[in-house]
């Protein structure tokens, strides 16, 4: 967990709590910028209702033909978008409401992270565990006070703290939840303008008219997030705003806290504040982690875009409907659509993140030891 919870100073102080909520906001930012195409690529095939061809690819072979054949040449799909949609603009559609979405995710879910690792941390028996990135003679803080808990409680958290693995897997699991669940409009905007696109000038009256031909109640595809606020809220109310919360908060526990452990795992060993050691780390545990989860997040795509702009065959009344549709309509690929640039793009979205939250918090603390030593 080197670089998530609070490193000491030489002096044996501990860096501001600050530095992880800054560091995370620059690492999601980027990360989101460089990884906006795949991301896009990702949700259009997750959306797919065609059928899978008959055959090996059908039934048991399905989730083998969901990542083999043509549909893995991901730069001609990505061609051809560009080349129908309105240029490379098109490939960022919803970059503005992602970028929203990843700087306040990462933000929230760093800074919980440290905070949640602490507090466990504080019921391990015995000494409080040097902080990681502390030199061996810098003392540790002081823990937090222990709060009154029945005692089974306390002592599974006692499990949990004395366990580096579990603790990373419990804390990121917690501060993962947390983030998504705080940002989930932004991710359902993504996913609206990602499917249908900023209908304008060069898209031509023709596609706005078979996009809005989709829609449900005959609206018009948003033009902006607030435009888009607004629609959700005039026809479905606060409950809109969480279309397919339910299979997102399944899925965001095993996907972040195995992120997360997986990456304690890989890093434990170090000491080191090494940005490529982040960046490897992240990629090994983000591509497996999304692996691992993948057809949770093709359900939740899938009801996160019937509540807004409809699905042309398709509508499900909740993630267990969903999931039951498209086995028996679409067999057992359609949960792994878009499985290839999906593991791509999570490898380096999660590498990018934690080697981008590495060096942001390396060059904050530098910083601050410069101004404390003035």
């Amino acid at each position: 967990m080197a670089g998530f919870q609070r490193r000491s100073r030489a002096d044996g102080k501990a860096y501001p709590q600050w530095h992880n909520a800054v560091a995370g906001a620059a690492a999601g930012a980027g990360s989101r910028f460089i990884t906006a195409p795949l991301d896009l690529l990702r949700i259009r095939r997750q959306l797919d209702l065609s059928r899978p061809p008959p055959g090996p690819f059908s039934g048991a072979g399905a989730a083998a033909g969901a990542a083999s054949g043509p549909r893995l040449d991901l730069f001609s799909s990505l061609a051809r978008i560009a080349r129908e949609e309105g240029g490379v603009r098109s490939l960022f559609r919803g970059n503005v409401a992602a970028t929203y979405l990843w700087i306040t995710y990462a933000a929230i879910q760093f800074s919980l992270y440290s905070r949640t690792s602490d507090a466990i941390s504080a019921f391990a028996p015995g000494a409080p565990p040097r902080i990681p990135g502390a030199p061996p003679a810098a003392a540790a803080p002081s823990p937090p006070r222990q709060p009154l808990l029945p005692e089974p409680v306390r002592d599974a958290l006692g499990v949990l703290g004395s366990s580096p693995t579990a603790l990373a897997f419990t804390s990121g699991a917690t501060a993962g939840l947390c983030a998504t669940m705080a940002t989930y409009p932004f991710d359902l905007c993504r996913t609206t303008f990602a499917a249908k696109g900023l209908q304008s000038g060069r898209a031509g009256a023709a596609a706005a008219a078979a996009a809005t031909a989709s829609v449900g109640g005959g609206m018009a595809p948003p033009r902006s997030i607030l435009g888009f606020a607004r629609d959700i809220y005039r026809t479905q109310g606060i409950r809109g705003f969480y279309a397919g919360a339910g299979p997102a908060a399944v899925q965001i526990v095993p996907y972040m806290g195995i992120n997360f452990a997986m990456y304690e795992y890989f890093t434990r060993t170090t000491w080191e504040r090494s940005v490529m050691g982040a960046g490897t780390a992240g990629a090994v545990a983000g591509g497996t982690s999304k692996f691992l989860v993948y057809p949770i997040d093709t359900i939740k795509k899938r009801l996160q875009a019937q509540s807004f702009i409809g699905l042309p065959h398709e509508q499900y009344r909740g993630m267990m409907d969903c999931a039951t549709t498209m086995l028996r309509e679409e067999g057992f690929a359609s949960f792994y659509r878009g499985l290839a640039p999906t593991v791509l793009k999570s490898c380096s979205a999660t590498a990018l993140t934690f080697a981008f939250f590495t060096l942001s918090k390396n060059l904050l603390e530098a910083s601050h030891d410069q101004i404390s030593n003035r």
